[in-house]
């Protein structure tokens, strides 16, 4: 029996969660990550406390500069959340009517 400090195991299961994400999935999603990394650099936005604000902020800046379509922001967002998941911190984006209303409105717009 190997003994394991719960780093390790901490470790071994975000490894294990990222395993269960497709490949496909998994490129989808680091690209998303990139572009949030990219729009908390433009404004000077600390990338490490995640809300609904700042979600929706990116979200919007999505869609404005890039033109992008309801699924695709709902894409990088879920790509977003798993980077926040992965870290431990409990981030859902399940609980914010605010994201999911601008989801739609760009649906609409």
């Amino acid at each position: 029996m190997t003994t394991l400090s719960i780093d390790e195991v901490e470790c071994g299961m975000g490894d294990l969660m990222q395993q269960g994400i497709v490949a496909g999935t998994r490129t989808n999603y680091k690209g998303a990550v990139k572009r949030f990394y990219e729009f908390c650099r433009e404004f000077n936005i600390p990338s490490d406390e995640p809300s609904e604000k700042l979600m929706c902020l990116f979200a919007t800046w999505r869609f404005m500069r890039d033109g992008v379509a309801p699924g695709t922001i709902e894409g990088d967002v879920y790509g977003v959340r798993n980077l926040y998941v992965r870290r431990f911190q409990g981030f859902s984006t399940r609980d914010m009517p605010s994201l999911k209303l601008l989801i739609r409105g760009v649906l609409i717009y």
